[in-house]
Formats: structure tokens, sequence, C-alpha cells
């Protein structure tokens, strides 16, 4: 606190997470492999981890964004899961 002159203003963080989303395509054993990665080692997708980049394939910091994955069935032991992520800062 100043006892005199203009008040000193700390800018807040501007690390906001960025968004990133996407389809992952996956047979029946995977699927059931990413349900248990999100339920149990992610406590139910609260947990952040690695992913690759889309466009590098390095590993990136994210989590579940608004909502948790989304899985479709494509067809005969072919799953759709619909992923939105926040890439953190």
């Amino acid at each position: 606190r100043n006892d005199t002159g203009p008040a000193k203003v700390r800018r807040r963080s501007a690390a906001v997470p960025s968004k990133l989303s996407g389809v992952i395509t996956m047979k029946t054993g995977q699927a059931l492999v990413f349900r248990d990665f999100v339920e149990l080692t992610l406590m139910n997708g609260v947990l952040p981890f690695y992913f690759p980049d889309p466009q590098t394939e390095t590993p990136i910091l994210v989590r579940f964004g608004d909502n948790l994955p989304d899985e479709g069935d494509y067809g005969f032991d072919t799953w759709t899961i619909m992923l939105s992520l926040e890439v953190m800062p």
C-alpha cells in the first residue's frame, strides 16, 4: 500500500486456457480403456493430463472443458469420442 501517489495497479494473469476440440475414432476395447482413464485416472475428468498437440505432436497439458467426452456408436466395433479440451497455459 502506498501512502502517497497513485495506487499501485497490478495486471491480473493474462494466461487463460485456449480451446481444442476434435473427434477420435476407436475400437470398442480402446473406448473402454479410454472410459476407465477418464473415470479412474482423471477422477471423472477432473484432473489435467497430457495430450499430443494435433499440429506438432508434442505433449501439451490439457483438461476437459465444459463437457466430458461424448461417445457415439460409429458402427460395428467402432466408436467416435468427441473431445472438448482446454489447453493449459
